[in-house]
C-alpha cells in the first residue's frame, strides 16, 4: 500500500541569494566601489587616451611591417630553394 504523499513532496529545495555591496557613485577613478569588480573597471584608462591610441597605432603599423617583411623574405626563400616543377611547371613550359 501506499501511502498518499509522494517522495517529490517531501524533497525541500532551499534558495538562497548571494547579497551584493551597495553601489555607490565613485568620486574619482581611484574609488573602488566593488572588490569584486576591480578587474573590470576602465576608469584608469580614459586618463591618457590621445598616447594610448598614437602608441597602439605605432604598434599595429611596426607589426604590420614586420608580418610584411617576414613573408616577403620567407617566398624569395622558396623562390630560391624550388624549382619551377615544384609549383607545377611542364618541361615544355619556358620561364
Amino acid at each position: 500500500m501506499t501511502n498518499g504523499s509522494s517522495s517529490a513532496a517531501k524533497c525541500q529545495v532551499n534558495f538562497f541569494s548571494v547579497a551584493r555591496p551597495e553601489r555607490a557613485e565613485p568620486d574619482g577613478p581611484s574609488e573602488a566601489v566593488d572588490p569584486n569588480e576591480r578587474h573590470v573597471r576602465t576608469d584608469h584608462l580614459l586618463a591618457d587616451l590621445k598616447g594610448r591610441t598614437v602608441s597602439g597605432a605605432f604598434v599595429t603599423i611596426a607589426a604590420q611591417g614586420a608580418q610584411f617583411i617576414l613573408n616577403l623574405i620567407s617566398i624569395m626563400a622558396l623562390a630560391r630553394l624550388l624549382t619551377p616543377r615544384d609549383f607545377g611547371a611542364t618541361s615544355g613550359d619556358t620561364v
